[in-house]
């Protein structure tokens, strides 16, 4: 595993000569390899390695026992570590992706590095295949997003494991892993597994793929902004040329003195309603709603509301009676 995490550290040039680097590390298998490895590799690399163990509280003893392993590894390696916890459990997953995040960001350093693996990576391109996403989302999860960096793409979870077996280094398992309450996980335990069936180097070939679409995606906008801005030291842009169909996301339109919300608008800020329906990929009402049907509301409130499956948004509809009007547009419903 030493040898690819080299390798793609050097190519897509993740660390600069002497940077500083924070691990995110949640004791699992994944960061604990990411946080050895990175060691491992330090002075070939040319950074100091350090360690971030944020503690969610969201699991009680459990996460409780994943802090004191992280602290107890990294106090036995002679790894400095920094810790964080929430005033308060966050209350959703993007909640606590949300302090996550702002925990790391509050640390002075020049990378932090993201224990995400091929698998990851494949999971997270099936789900944007799900959601019809364009070019950029079928590049699957960048190798650097701002500092943040991810070491262990061109790896698979195998690979971790047998890494971390081969020193003597532990880790932890977390329990809800093993739900299928989110969409990640049961692609991750339903989908993944038949697809390794039929090819089991999948995710590592994924991996290149999605280099691949990243490199034309890189391409498209140079040419973009070659032919539509100005060359520096030119003059400025005949605008008269340019044709822009629409610029931000249409909100919606007034019919009969009364404002009727876009499909683009819930498209692009339904996870935000507050009033909104929530479906999973299972339930029957998400094919009806496909076909356009009116659906039965659960949670929604009278009055506009999103629909979203699985948290993903799929158009908004109007509730009344207990019941919501399908404004799902009429060119995209699946009549099968």
């Amino acid at each position: 595993m030493r040898a690819e995490v080299l390798s793609w550290c050097r190519r897509e040039a993740l660390f600069s000569p002497g940077a500083q680097v924070v691990c995110a590390v949640s004791g699992g298998a994944d960061s604990m390899a990411m946080l050895c490895c990175l060691r491992e590799l330090a002075a070939e690399l040319s950074v100091y390695v350090r360690a971030a163990h944020f503690n969610h509280r969201l699991r009680g003893a459990e996460s409780d026992g994943d802090e004191a392993f992280v602290r107890a590894f990294c106090a036995a390696e002679g790894i400095e570590l920094v810790c964080g916890a929430p005033e308060k459990p966050a209350r959703s997953e993007e909640e606590a992706r949300e302090q996550r995040y702002a925990f790391l960001d509050s640390i002075p350093c020049d990378a932090v590095a993201i224990a995400h693996t091929a698998e990851d990576n494949l999971e997270t391109l099936l789900q944007h295949l799900l959601r019809g996403s364009g070019l950029r989302g079928l590049g699957g999860i960048p190798p650097r997003r701002g500092r943040y960096v991810r070491p262990l793409l061109a790896v698979s979870h195998a690979q971790v494991r047998e890494y971390l077996r081969a020193r003597g280094t532990g880790w932890r398992e977390d329990a809800t892993n093993a739900e299928d309450s989110c969409q990640r996980n049961r692609l991750r335990h339903g989908v993944l597994p038949l697809l390794a069936a039929e090819m089991p180097e999948l995710p590592l070939r994924v991996t290149e793929l999605t280099a691949l679409v990243r490199a034309d995606d890189a391409l498209l906008d140079r040419e973009a902004e070659r032919l539509l801005l100005p060359a520096p030291g030119s003059e400025t842009l005949n605008t008269a040329k340019l044709r822009v169909v629409r610029g931000g996301v249409l909100a919606g339109s007034v019919l009969k003195k009364r404002f009727q919300p876009a499909h683009a608008l819930f498209m692009a800020y339904g996870a935000q309603c507050t009033n909104r329906e929530e479906l999973t990929l299972t339930d029957p009402r998400t094919a009806a709603w496909l076909r356009g049907e009116e659906i039965d509301a659960a949670t929604a409130q009278n009055g506009w509301c999103a629909v979203l499956v699985d948290g993903f948004p799929l158009g908004g509809g109007k509730v009344s009676s207990g019941r919501i009007k399908n404004h799902y547009p009429k060119g995209l419903r699946n009549l099968q």
